[in-house]
């Protein structure tokens, strides 16, 4: 353990330190000194005065000294490093997790309002938009009661449920590697065929509102041959699955398709071959490079027989 050494001690060494060029700093450090080591009664301070009294009373004898002597004064450096001088006052309390409290005053109850007290408003005042039940602050674009600027010009561009934005499906997106690892996770079966209801009530699709759409993202992943069925797929896809083995078709669907399919006990009866309403989604699921469901009913005919034909197939397939 290092003990530090008295007042005096250090005292004595700064005396002896200045003593050859001042004589007059060194006559008051020397009485200082004294002063601190004589018994109580003698003292030039109290015996309960602190290093800092000690060193104040010090300076000043340096001072008088100086100017009563021609030497030269002592240097301010000197005076402190005296001055600095200082025993380490040892805390009477320490800082702990019990007895960590606020500052006085920076801390204030909240008003507890509409528990008695402050009237039947609770502090709201009469009537108005700041009295209402959660309208303390206007909601945003609010313009006073007048028509906002959002409805009173005019829109541009797709902005309404034209023909085009009403038949478009809405259709979830799976990609290729979420599907292998649904299949690792153990709630897909590669075994058997996977269609709306089992992407549904896996969770692989999350909610399905008019079908599901196949990607190739992250195609590398993918390792299990899959026999798929989906409402539309894409071509890069539908190669993935297939050089490992696997199998893709497209079916048709619409938000009741896939109600009947997730619930079946709902409905009484289900057509086996349901036709999209629109051309166009008759001529993508009749095309074979697409695995759509119709291309085998349209194998052999004419384009321009493809429909006639189609329909043909389908009322004999739903009549058996």
């Amino acid at each position: 353990m290092l003990l530090r050494p008295s007042i005096p001690a250090r005292l004595h060494a700064a005396a002896r330190l200045h003593a050859p060029a001042r004589p007059a700093f060194t006559r008051s450090l020397t009485l200082a000194s004294a002063a601190a080591s004589a018994p109580a009664r003698s003292r030039l301070l109290p015996p309960s005065a602190s290093a800092s009294a000690l060193c104040s009373r010090l300076a000043c004898l340096s001072l008088a000294a100086s100017s009563s002597s021609s030497s030269p004064a002592p240097p301010a450096a000197v005076l402190s490093t005296i001055r600095s001088v200082s025993l380490v006052a040892r805390p009477k309390e320490f800082l702990h997790t019990h007895n960590v409290k606020f500052a006085p005053g920076s801390r204030k109850k909240a008003k507890r309002l509409g528990r008695g007290g402050k009237g039947k408003t609770a502090g709201r005042g009469r009537k108005g938009f700041k009295a209402r039940q959660g309208r303390d602050r206007p909601q945003r674009a609010y313009e006073g009661g007048q028509s906002g600027i959002t409805s009173a010009i005019p829109k541009i561009g797709l902005q309404r449920q034209g023909p085009r934005l009403a038949n478009r499906l809405n259709l979830r997106r799976i990609s290729l590697d979420t599907l292998q690892h649904w299949i690792d996770a153990g709630r897909l079966d590669a075994s058997r065929r996977i269609g709306i209801r089992e992407l549904a009530l896996s969770g692989c699709a999350g909610r399905i509102r008019d079908g599901v759409v196949l990607l190739a993202t992250g195609a590398q992943f993918l390792r299990s041959p899959v026999d798929i069925e989906v409402t539309r797929a894409s071509l890069c896809a539908i190669r993935a699955v297939e050089a490992v083995g696997g199998k893709v078709s497209t079916v048709y669907h619409n938000a009741e398709i896939v109600r009947a399919a997730i619930k079946p006990q709902a409905y009484l009866d289900v057509p086996k071959i349901i036709l999209p309403p629109n051309p166009k989604d008759l001529t993508r699921y009749a095309d074979p490079d697409r695995r759509g469901y119709l291309a085998p009913l349209a194998a052999g005919a004419a384009k321009q027989d493809i429909i006639e034909k189609i329909l043909l197939e389908t009322r004999r397939k739903n009549k058996n």
